[in-house]
Order: C-alpha cells, then sequence, then structure tokens
C-alpha cells in the first residue's frame, strides 16, 4: 500500500483538536469530533489492506489480527500499566473500584459499553476516568472483529456487490445515528453500530482509490478541510452528535482522502514535516493524553488551572513520541520486531491482558484497598452517603408524574410519621429541597409536627416551568385540596432562572450541561438572560400568591450556596494532603450569582410569607466573608451542591423555630 504523508497529517488535524478540548481550550469548541476523522482513516487504511489481500489471495484473519495486536496493544498496555499505579497512588477506594473494572472493559474492548453504562463523555464526572477515551478503540475494534469477515464472505459475489452491500449497511447505520442522536443519545455516541458509517465511509474510499490514483483537486480538498475545519470551531457538545451534522467533518476527511494529490495547497499543507511527525505518533498522543489530565484533576482537591492543563496537554505529546519511538516502533518492526513471530505475539499479549485484569480483580475484590488512605479520609469520605433518610424513595422525577405513576397526596412514603391523619408541613421544591426534607422531618417530628414531602429532580416548584408542569399541578393540587397549614418551598433559585452551571471562582466549576427553563406563563419572550430571569421571577411570585391566596403559611428557603467542587473528596484531597483549613470559596461569588434572586424575593411584599436565609449559616457564622462548604469534622454536603443530612440539620433549626411560631402546640389540630 503507497505511503500517504498527508494522511499522517490529517491525523494530525484529528489528534491535536481532541487534546486541547479535553485540556479546556474551549475555542475548539468540537475538538471531540476528532474521534469522528479517526474513525474515517482507519476505515480508509484498514480496507485498503484488506483489499489488496483478497486481491492478491493471500487473505489471512490470523495475520490481520497479529498486525492489530502488534499496532494496538503495545503502547495500550504500557499506558494502563502507567494509570494503574497512579490510581492505586492516589484515586480513592471506591472510585478505585470503578477504575479497576473499567480497565478490565479496556483490555477485552467493551469499554464503550461500560461507560455508556455508567457515565457519559460530557458528564460531570468524565474528567475523573482516565480511561474514558478508551471507547474508542472499543468502537474500532468490535467493528473489526464482524468487517474482516464479512469483506471476506461479500468478496465472493464480486467486488461491486460487495461495495454495494457496504454501501448499504453504511447508510443503514448513518439512518440509525439520525434516530439514536435524538431517542438515545448516549447509546449513539458510544456504539459501534451507529459509529460503524464513519468507518465504512473510509472503507467505501479505499474501494474508489483501489482502482484509480488519488486525484488532484484543490478545490474538493480544501472544501473537506474547511469542512472540517468548521465542525471543530463552530461545533460544539450542546449538538446532537454523531448525527447527520456528523457528514461535514466525516465528509470533509473522506474529500482529502479522495482529492488530496500530493501538488495540492491541502497535501502540501499536511505533508509539512511537523505535521507529519504529530500524525505519526497520534495514537500514542492519544492513549497518553486523557491519563495525564484526568489525574491532574484526580489528585488536587481544585480543580486545575488553564496552565496546568494545557502543559499536560503538551506532555502528552512528549510521553507520545516516546512511547511511539520506543514502544510502537520495535513491537511493530522498526527496525526488526521485538517479537519475531506470530505465535510470540498472541501470546505475550494474552499474557499482559491477563495480568492486568488479574490485579485488577484483586483490586476490586480488595474493596479499592481502603487501606492506602488513613480513617480520617475514609471519614470524610463517607459524606458522600450522609443523604436524607427518603433519598432513594422520595427523590422523584417529572416523567412519573407525567405516567400517571404517582399515588394519591399526600404520598405514603414520603409521609411522616406514616399514619399521620393530618400533615401540619409540606416540603415542595426540587433536588435542594429533597436534601433538606430528612433533617427537617426528623427535627419537625421529634417537635411533633407531621410532614410530607414531593421533591423532583431539577423542578422547582413554581407555576409556569414548562418541563415540570404536570408535578407542578400534582403537587400544587394536593397542598391547595388538603388542611396542611404550612408549607416550606426551597429550590436551587440560580440554575432555574439561567441554566448555568456554578463556578466558585477558587478551583471549583461544575461541568453540567446548560439548560434554560421555558415558562408557559411568560411574561417576556426575548431570548435574552433579564427576559429569562423576569419569566422565572413571575412564576416565583405565581407560585407563592397561589398558596398564600388559599391560607397557606409559605416558608421560602432562600438559596443555598453550591460547591462547585465535589465537595467531600476535594475535602477528603485536602486533609489527605495535611491541609487543616476550612473547605470554602469567596461569598462574593455567592452574591454575584444568588443576590439578585435574593434580591427579588426581599422585594416580595406578601402576607404569609416566612423567610430562612442559608448564606447567614455557611458565609456569616462559620468564616467572614467565606462560604464553607466543609471544616474540621463537619462536610455540610454530599456533592457539589446538595446539603447533607450534617449541613441540611443547621438550615432545618430556622424553618422549626418558624413552624413552633405559626402553629403552636396548643394550636394544632
Amino acid at each position: 500500500m503507497l505511503y500517504r504523508k498527508e494522511l499522517d497529517g490529517l491525523r494530525a488535524v484529528a489528534v491535536v483538536p481532541v487534546v486541547l478540548f479535553h485540556a479546556g481550550m474551549d475555542v475548539v469548541s468540537g475538538g471531540f469530533l476528532g474521534v469522528d476523522i479517526f474513525f474515517v482513516i482507519s476505515g480508509y487504511l484498514i480496507t485498503s489492506i484488506l483489499i489488496e489481500d483478497l486481491e492478491r489471495g493471500r487473505f489471512s484473519l490470523l495475520h490481520f489480527y497479529e498486525r492489530r495486536a502488534r499496532r494496538i496493544l503495545p503502547a495500550l498496555i504500557v499506558v494502563l500499566v502507567f494509570s494503574l499505579i497512579c490510581a492505586w497512588i492516589w484515586i480513592f477506594p471506591r472510585e478505585l473500584m470503578y477504575f479497576s473494572r473499567s480497565l478490565i472493559s479496556v483490555l477485552f474492548f467493551y469499554s464503550n459499553f461500560h461507560f455508556l453504562q455508567n457515565t457519559g463523555y460530557f458528564s460531570p464526572d468524565a474528567e475523573l476516568q482516565p480511561l474514558l477515551h478508551t471507547w474508542s478503540l472499543a468502537v474500532e475494534e468490535q467493528f473489526y472483529l464482524v468487517f474482516p469477515l464479512l469483506l471476506a464472505f461479500l468478496w465472493r459475489f464480486g467486488r461491486n456487490k460487495a461495495v454495494a452491500a457496504l454501501a448499504l449497511l453504511g447508510l443503514i447505520s448513518l439512518l440509525a445515528c439520525k434516530w439514536a442522536s435524538g431517542a438515545h443519545p448516549e447509546a449513539n455516541f458510544f456504539l459501534a453500530p451507529t459509529r460503524a458509517w464513519q468507518l465504512l465511509a473510509g472503507s467505501l474510499s479505499a474501494f474508489y482509490l483501489s482502482r484509480q490514483p488519488v486525484r488532484s483537486s484543490n478545490l474538493l480538498s480544501l472544501v473537506g478541510l474547511l469542512a472540517i475545519a468548521y465542525s471543530l470551531f463552530f461545533f460544539d457538545r450542546s449538538m446532537p452528535l454523531p448525527s447527520a451534522l456528523s457528514l461535514l467533518p466525516v465528509g470533509g476527511a473522506c474529500l482529502i482522502i479522495l482529492f488530496a494529490g500530493r501538488e495540492t495547497l491541502v497535501a502540501r499543507l499536511l505533508s509539512q514535516p511537523p505535521v507529519v511527525g504529530i500524525g505519526m505518533i497520534s495514537y500514542s498522543v492519544y492513549l497518553w493524553h486523557q491519563p495525564l489530565l484526568s489525574f491532574a484533576y484526580i489528585r488536587n482537591p481544585y480543580d486545575p488551572e488553564l496552565w496546568v492543563l494545557y502543559s499536560l496537554g503538551l506532555l502528552s505529546f512528549a510521553m507520545g513520541y516516546l512511547s511511539w519511538r520506543f514502544v510502537e516502533q520495535p513491537f511493530r518492526g522498526h527496525p526488526a520486531p521485538l517479537l519475531k513471530g506470530r505465535r510470540q505475539v498472541f501470546v505475550a499479549s494474552l499474557a499482559a491482558v491477563a495480568c492486568l485484569s488479574a490485579l485488577a480483580g484483586v483490586t476490586i475484590g480488595l474493596k479499592g484497598a481502603k487501606w492506602r488512605f488513613g480513617g480520617e479520609t475514609a471519614r470524610v469520605l463517607s459524606a458522600e452517603k450522609d443523604r436524607s433518610r427518603n433519598h432513594t424513595k422520595c427523590m422523584l422525577f417529572e416523567d412519573v408524574f407525567r405516567d400517571g405513576k404517582v399515588a394519591d397526596y399526600p404520598l405514603p412514603d414520603c409521609t411522616f410519621p406514616s399514619d399521620s391523619k393530618a400533615i401540619d408541613v409540606a416540603i415542595l421544591g426540587d433536588s435542594h429541597a429533597e436534601a433538606l426534607a430528612g433533617a427537617l422531618s426528623e427535627q419537625l417530628n421529634a417537635a411533633g409536627y407531621s410532614t410530607t414531602q414531593v421533591t423532583v429532580a431539577a423542578c422547582a416548584p413554581w407555576v409556569g416551568i414548562t418541563k415540570c408542569r404536570d408535578s407542578t399541578r400534582y403537587m400544587n393540587n394536593g397542598v391547595l385540596a388538603s388542611d396542611t397549614p404550612i408549607v416550606v418551598l426551597s429550590a436551587r433559585y440560580a440554575m432555574s432562572i439561567s441554566g448555568l452551571s456554578f463556578d466558585n471562582g477558587v478551583g471549583g466549576a461544575e461541568k453540567k450541561p446548560v439548560e434554560q427553563a421555558e415558562f408557559s406563563n411568560a411574561v417576556c419572550l426575548e431570548k435574552t438572560a433579564e427576559c429569562r430571569k423576569l419569566n422565572a421571577y413571575n412564576a416565583f411570585r405565581s407560585e407563592i400568591e397561589l398558596l398564600v391566596s388559599h391560607g397557606k403559611k409559605v416558608i421560602l428557603v432562600y438559596p443555598i450556596p453550591e460547591g462547585g467542587w465535589h465537595v467531600p473528596r476535594a475535602f477528603a484531597r485536602l486533609r489527605a494532603m495535611g491541609e487543616t483549613k476550612p473547605l470554602s470559596y469567596p461569598r462574593s461569588i455567592f452574591e454575584a450569582r444568588n443576590g439578585p434572586v435574593s434580591d427579588f424575593l426581599d422585594s416580595l411584599d406578601i402576607p404569609g410569607l416566612y423567610r430562612v436565609k442559608p448564606v447567614r449559616i455557611f458565609c456569616e457564622d462559620m468564616v467572614t466573608g467565606e462560604c464553607v462548604q466543609a471544616r474540621g469534622d463537619d462536610i455540610y454536603y454530599f456533592d457539589d451542591d446538595h446539603l447533607s443530612h450534617n449541613g441540611a440539620s443547621l438550615v432545618s433549626e430556622p424553618i422549626v423555630s418558624i413552624v413552633r411560631d405559626l402553629l403552636p402546640a396548643q394550636a394544632r389540630p
């Protein structure tokens, strides 16, 4: 097969944006699409080799898989060994067990299924997964487990019929991808059936060029390069990808493969020595970049600064070169193969896989080797489980209301005591309210009051939020028809207004996607931040006025300070490093995000409305000028923004005091 320098250059175009994207360079918002380009190149190169073998009558599955083993496994094994060592040093026990399972999935090339079931490519925890990037290797190897056999079978019916069959399969895969991009986006991203069309696009390009030389077209090759550039710089994670939109980078790669003859401008650009050099080491660079970046997040209590991430991105190229020079090349036969025989290759591969699998299995059996960290670290991490006692049964989702799967109000499993004939206090809200409800119910029950809760994930309890229509109708109809005299409202106000995740400015930044609410009772239709705020304020006011107009006393819990970082892990990391200071961020950050909504809530002059301000607890009483998430023996959050039972207990105390004043014991029914 004729070597084409410009294709190594195209590899560079694929790998550099991936590294920059994962290193946090926002300008390359579609950098993750570099993987799509890799798939096209891989499909082209592998199919070109298979066509040559089939035409010359030397096709051999054993020879094919020997080449794949020499190409894929040596560098992969080295990176996995490095990652396992780092994981044992730095990763906390529960996460180490998860890492070990992911390691096994990589070794047996099903990591795309593993990460589909356990995380997401764009999920908030993606940066903490050192092996997340191996999903693409799994897709390729699953494809190549089937493709050589399929091609050899189709070859018997003639070349043209083989091409037609592959084109049909590619079309089916593309149509499945287009459908799944809306119906099952996560599966669509990770699984081979909806990615196969990208590999097959490269395969069909190989068939086309197996009968004629590469054509030289400055126009078409430049269009291909511009299509790739546009997708890398103007596509982003909010788009449904892969989908029909992926035809842009995939088609662009095919145009370069087909029409970037040596004399074209694009071929000359991609054949420059530095570009070709990056392309030659691109596989090893890709392997190294994710573990290096991920362990930077894992090792530090705060998110690494951008200069650290950029430096590690550069380091991945250095490590990629060393891996290419001293691992890839020797095993591939340059200057001479380390393992000369096929038997040696397969035995060594099986031995490496067996050893690493055994080590991962032992790690899982040891429950993540808790003895690696002291008891203090384990105690801090246990705050992850310090949640509301009713978390599993009372953290509801909108779809259960839409499908009519919810019992009549009050919910039996979320009413305390369970045999209550009348309800004194109803706790309504989103997941912030749910995090508060367990401790609040305990304190109110201890004081002799009965409680119930209706808490719905990502649904603030206000009239008009379109996506929360059914749950809001359920909770309002139930409460208004009942004799419950007091309602507690709590929600993540800033998220409901802007949809923006929280950045505490000192190393804790959520990675949750933007989700801007729409309002059926909108007073403003412009697509602006100010308009969204006005609509949200109208929804807040409408809910409170509705409840008060029916004689309810409303206790309004003001914004609960968010964390930004995963509080137990960040605090455990601080303690493991010998730090004794509280985990906190400046109050000014809280005010910048929540000050406007707090001012609005202050302005509501509605009889029967009572206020509790958690900011006074966490940002005044503990450390002046700082919002504290953990200090000493106390951890106030179980994740990045939800109160632990410990933290919720502090917020519950002033609420209980208000309830006592509103509903003295002698006045209760």
